[in-house]
């Protein structure tokens, strides 16, 4: 298990590798997962001692997010070469997890060190079949496969290679937060901060400590969070931050009420979110609401409310030169309609709802990047990360 730091207080851990738990077959190794399809109602650990039970949790949504499910499929591959099982028969499996699941196609968190696609992909079909949720299974189970073949077949090596993937992780996540957390409090030094989250950005999507949501939790272990408010996706994040110990506040999902949502931005001082991609010219896609959310901060007050994103560089595709190149996808009903199994809006309502949309560049302050903070955001400034030059930041 990757190390936390040592102030990080609570943590859901929402997958570990055990290397002896009673199992179906006996003590021995397994994948451990909190089942997030069961919260908040219920804090349960689901113990995958094979393959197909991983993959039956995968399709259960027992875990999701894309680098949870990378790090999942790396265990997963792990655990068969633990077993002695056909370790490329179980990548293959873990790859083929979601297929055949309707959900939203296209762009979101990619597993650490991967690459979004542009929309002029020479292989566009493959993408309209693949969803993201494949793409990071696939991520994960690639690098234990290669790990296992290149070590001779040795099992340990896999293993080794998915708590490297699980730290990279975490790492990342902390130095999201690290950043972010400076730059939020030199935005308003004098007093603690109320600050926005849109969809959720937490552990038990991203990893570590999240992506938006560990700056929330990194300002408040600095005493400088007076209140989060979280709107999409606001169950996970309500149960993280009580967990967390955070002020926590949920206002309306701005995808069923989106007056009553944007209404909500007169007691905010920032809003942070996430971004499943980022385009070269520094365009966002993000949870749908994000765009509309965007624009009203900036109208917000004469100089408007300052909008973080706070995502890996591996988000940043340079192949998509903006915002007119970036495709996006549909959710999936029951991904906004109900939550662990609770009616939250009529289906009928949400169906055809985007996962995504886009926000321009002109209306972000900054990108909170693991290597750093770059504003003002701009296609030489992104092209430059993105090779991996140093962040600039002129405020």
């Amino acid at each position: 298990m990757p190390t936390l730091p040592s102030d990080a207080g609570w943590h859901p851990r929402p997958v570990f590798w055990s290397d002896d738990l009673p199992t179906a077959y006996g003590r021995g190794p397994a994948v451990v997962l909190l089942d997030r399809a069961r919260l908040p109602g219920a804090e349960a650990r689901l113990v995958c001692s094979d393959v197909p039970a991983l993959v039956d949790a995968i399709r259960r949504r027992v875990v999701d997010g894309g680098p949870l499910l990378g790090i999942a499929a790396a265990y997963g591959v792990a655990l068969a070469a633990a077993r002695g099982d056909d370790v490329e028969a179980a990548a293959d499996a873990l790859t083929r997890a979601d297929l055949g699941q309707t959900h939203a196609t296209a762009e979101p968190a990619p597993a650490v060190g991967a690459r979004v696609h542009a929309a002029h992909d020479p292989a566009p079909a493959h993408h309209a079949r693949e969803t993201w949720r494949t793409s990071a299974l696939a991520s994960g189970a690639r690098q234990a496969r290669e790990a296992w073949r290149q070590s001779a077949h040795d099992p340990a090596a896999p293993l080794a290679a998915a708590r490297a993937l699980h730290t990279a992780v975490d790492r990342t996540s902390f130095a999201l937060a690290r950043h972010g957390a400076r730059l939020a409090a030199e935005i308003l030094p004098e007093r603690p901060l109320r600050v926005l989250t849109h969809g959720h950005t937490g552990a038990l999507t991203h990893g570590g400590e999240g992506t938006a949501f560990a700056v929330a939790r990194a300002l408040h272990r600095a005493g400088r969070l007076a209140r989060l408010h979280g709107d999409a996706d606001a169950a996970l994040t309500a149960y993280e931050a009580e967990r967390c110990g955070l002020p926590y506040t949920a206002l309306p999902d701005p995808r069923t009420d989106p007056d009553g949502a944007l209404e909500s931005l007169d007691a905010i001082d920032l809003v942070l979110v996430g971004a499943h991609r980022i385009a070269a010219d520094g365009a966002v896609t993000n949870t749908a609401g994000t765009h509309a959310l965007a624009r009203r901060a900036a109208r917000a007050r004469p100089r408007g409310i300052p909008v973080l994103v706070v995502a890996p560089v591996a988000a940043i595709d340079p192949r998509t030169p903006s915002e007119a190149a970036i495709v996006g996808g549909i959710r999936d009903a029951g991904e906004v309609t109900e939550f662990s199994g609770h009616a939250l809006a009529t289906a009928g309502d949400a169906s055809s709802d985007p996962a995504f949309d886009v926000t321009p560049p002109a209306l972000i302050c900054a990108i909170v990047t693991e290597t750093g903070v770059l504003s003002p955001v701009t296609t030489i400034a992104i092209a430059r990360m993105s090779a991996g030059h140093d962040p600039v930041m002129r405020r």
